[in-house]
């Protein structure tokens, strides 16, 4: 009997004396650096600060995955303390069985890197040529303020760009908004943008009330300033039967302010009145108070009623009236 408790006061001995996440059942956390640790991404994990022991090796790699800080911005700084690691394992239930080795409080870093020119050149460069290929435009630019942005080291970056309305050229603010791992913010891009375009050009002298179309005008594409950008005519439609509001030169790129729409009903003419409500259609007589063109809006005398009322010009001395508009 005593031979026997000689023995396992040896074994208990030997047991003690190992380390301890050789014990079974028991995992250790050793601190990598006593003093500071510098991570890359904007996570910190248990893996990133301790080196995990355990017997499983699964059971290791879920401590090591579990997170203790998350940072908001790049290049923050975070003093962590044994007792935060501690609640960590508490809320998973594994305080009992992990054991922490290391000297406290270590301090946390985040690794930067600063956006490049390059870097920001191609993201722009892409949303751009998006929008010339669905705009029909060709676009060049430079920075007016070269922006600066520090982002986490070890996670992706997105930028997504919008801007309300169309593109002219001169002075841009660009919107752009920035994810990288949790940060999340927005940024005003100042760009100097330059705008070509496909734009109706003028092929010969055109006199005032002339016609406009593929005959006299043809599609280039130009460097336009922010005024001829605004009033450029990008294309005529046959349907508008444009005439000239004045004399336009040879080589003109042709503004919206050079045209008009030809009348084709003139004040005073009798006009055919249209009354289309479900399947029921009226047909009537009137007279045209005003003059306009294709799709305008003029006012007519219903022959019948002797009322004024209001239609949409929708053919030679044609006129659609909308019941509803004129109760």
């Amino acid at each position: 009997m005593r031979l026997f408790n000689s023995k396992w006061r040896m074994f208990l001995v030997i047991l003690v004396g190992l380390p301890a996440w050789s014990s079974a059942g028991q995992t250790t956390l050793l601190l990598k650096s006593p003093q500071s640790i510098r991570l890359t991404g904007a996570t910190a994990n248990i893996g990133d600060v301790f080196t995990v022991y355990a017997d499983n090796a699964k059971y290791a790699q879920s401590i090591s995955d579990l997170p203790l800080v998350e940072f908001r911005l790049p290049g923050e700084k975070y003093t962590l303390q044994k007792y935060q690691v501690e609640s960590v394992l508490r809320r998973q239930h594994l305080y009992q069985d992990v054991h922490i080795r290391g000297e406290f409080p270590v301090l946390l870093g985040t690794s930067v890197k600063q956006v490049t020119p390059e870097e920001w050149r191609n993201k722009i460069n892409a949303y751009f040529s998006r929008m010339e290929r669905d705009g029909g435009l060709e676009l060049e630019w430079k920075f007016i303020q070269r922006p600066s942005l520090e982002i986490f080291a070890g996670e992706p970056l997105s930028m997504n760009f919008t801007y309300p309305g169309e593109l002219k050229p001169g002075r841009l603010a660009l919107r752009c908004e920035i994810r990288n791992g949790t940060y999340h913010r927005w940024m005003t891009l100042m760009l100097d943008l330059n705008v070509q375009r496909q734009v109706c050009i003028v092929t010969r002298d055109i006199h005032r009330g002339e016609s406009l179309d593929g005959s006299n005008t043809r599609l280039e594409l130009r460097s336009l300033d922010r005024n001829t950008s605004r009033f450029a005519v990008k294309a005529l439609d046959d349907g508008q039967q444009l005439v000239a509001r004045q004399n336009i030169h040879n080589g003109k790129i042709l503004l919206t302010t050079d045209v008009k729409k030809q009348d084709i009903v003139h004040s005073g003419d009798n006009v055919q009145l249209l009354v289309q409500q479900g399947s029921v259609r009226i047909e009537s007589v009137g007279r045209a108070m005003d003059s306009g063109g294709i799709h305008d809006e003029i006012r007519v005398r219903d022959h019948l009623s002797g009322k004024i009322v209001t239609g949409i010009i929708i053919g030679e001395n044609t006129i659609q009236i909308e019941p509803m508009r004129n109760l």
